[in-house]
Order: C-alpha cells, then structure tokens, then sequence
C-alpha cells in the first residue's frame, strides 16, 4: 500500500503488515500510518482483491 502527502512517501505491506520503504516522514508519522494500516488491513485488502480481481 503507498501513501504520499506532498513529498512524502511510503509504502506498506499488507500480510503482515510492514513498513517496505519510506522517505520524508518522520518516525511519528511512520507509528501513526502504520496503525492506520494495521486498524484498516481487513478492508484494505478486500479493495485491493477487487481492484485487481483477485
């Protein structure tokens, strides 16, 4: 899963959950979106599975 804000950018496994890369946020920022990540990976995972029709 990637998330950018301005220059910012990050991207996320999704089993398990992981941090993969990440430039311009700062570690607060990282422990915030991966919380977002882990609270929402169910859902995330079903709109990835239908966006790629898996």
């Amino acid at each position: 899963m990637h998330v950018e804000r301005e220059a910012k950018r990050a991207k996320f496994w999704l089993v398990p959950v992981r941090l993969h890369e990440s430039r311009g946020f700062n570690r607060a920022e990282i422990n915030r979106l991966r919380g977002l990540v882990e609270r929402n990976e169910s859902r995330l995972l079903e709109a990835w599975h239908e966006f790629f029709g898996e």
